[in-house]
């Protein structure tokens, strides 16, 4: 993949039309863009959630900028290091976007998967 540069039609344009262009990028990872949110608008509503119950709860930039932070130290915790791909075989919930957000802060691959409806046996999981 190559990228586009922009040439400058005179040097001293440069720094006025290039001001503030890597913050106007979108973000290349699901935890480059929390990060960013969580540092711009930490109480803004991030994201809206059903829980099991029914009800609604509303997490705030910072709430999955936390979440992120304590998935990456268990994925840490566990021996998992940068690069490595982690299956992520949760249902939808927090604890899933604690390590979903979690892997991409570590530099991890999260790679999804829908949960087993059916408990699997010690013996199975050791060759996942």
């Amino acid at each position: 993949m190559t990228a586009a540069t922009a040439i400058p039609s005179h040097p001293d344009d440069a720094g006025r039309r290039f001001a503030g262009f890597l913050d106007a990028l979108p973000a290349r990872t699901a935890w480059a863009a929390v990060a960013r949110m969580a540092e711009t608008q930490p109480h803004a509503a991030g994201l809206r959630v059903i829980e099991r119950g029914g009800g609604e709860a509303v997490l705030t930039r910072a709430d999955l900028a936390t979440l992120a932070t304590a998935g990456a130290r268990a994925l840490a915790a566990a021996g998992i290091v940068a690069g490595d791909r982690v299956v992520l075989a949760l249902p939808a919930s927090r604890l899933f976007l604690a390590f979903y957000l979690g892997a991409g802060a570590s530099g991890l691959l999260p790679v999804v998967v829908a949960p087993s409806p059916v408990p699997v046996p010690a013996a199975g999981r050791q060759h996942l």
